[in-house]
């Protein structure tokens, strides 16, 4: 049998999600608004023009951490696990994404190789958080508030990868797929439900557990500090 995606497999109704999925969006367009509002002000006083140079000064101060491993290596490497195993697994959700509604391709080699990516994604993703943690809380970095707010964006996204893993584990316990090992972090967690009905009567509910949370988060992101992901590329061009 050939590996394959089964997407909202023994989950419905579809159209929860669906309409769940768009007033999340909505939500994050409106708080995404809200900053441009303010940054269309910023330009007609002292109007930007694009040019490749700049752009490629805003990737590279961005995207590849330039600025951040600078003046400080450790915070560079942290961030970089936090961006790259959030964006990746970004992607990966909206190559799913593609699949479900306009060209499957989720298939054979290419499926397996995406769900090893995406598996490892989320260990860097989730590396990147408890370094951020312990920098804050632990090793009490000077320049680092404190407060409960700063931790509520790193344990929200702590939660994602956890209930993602635990939604995983859960289908592969009631599946038992020949290719389940690619997943390897899900494969590992299925030894949590040694009975295959109950990991199936179980995985609806780890798996709405884990897309509630994500909608809830994207919905939150442009009101959070994490925002900074996507102001910090405009702010620096």
């Amino acid at each position: 049998m050939t590996p394959v995606r089964l997407t909202f497999w023994h989950i419905g109704p579809e159209w929860a999600f669906y309409l769940l999925s768009l007033i999340s969006i909505a939500i994050f367009c409106m708080g995404v608004y809200t900053h441009l509002a303010v940054w269309r002000k910023a330009v007609r006083l002292q109007p930007v023009r694009l040019t490749p140079h700049r752009m490629g000064k805003a990737f590279f101060d961005t995207l590849a951490g330039r600025r951040i491993f600078k003046g400080d290596p450790a915070a560079g490497v942290m961030h970089a696990c936090i961006l790259w195993g959030f964006l990746t697994l970004f992607i990966g959700t909206v190559l799913v994404a593609v699949d479900h509604w306009a060209v499957s391709f989720l298939k054979g080699g290419l499926y397996l190789g995406l769900e090893s990516i995406l598996d490892f994604a989320g260990l860097i993703l989730l590396g990147g958080l408890l370094w951020a943690l312990w920098r804050r809380y632990l090793q009490r970095v000077s320049r680092l508030e404190t407060g409960w707010a700063a931790a509520a964006v790193p344990m929200a996204l702590i939660i994602v990868v956890l209930t993602g893993y635990l939604s995983e584990g859960c289908r592969l316990a009631a599946q038992d797929p020949a290719w389940g090992r690619w997943s390897y972090m899900g494969w590992r967690l299925k030894v949590l439900w040694s009975n295959p009905q109950t990991a199936r009567a179980l995985y609806p509910f780890f798996w709405w557990l884990h897309a509630l949370i994500s909608l809830g988060f994207i919905a939150w992101l442009p009101f959070s500090r994490l925002f900074h992901l996507l102001a910090a590329p405009v702010s620096i061009y």
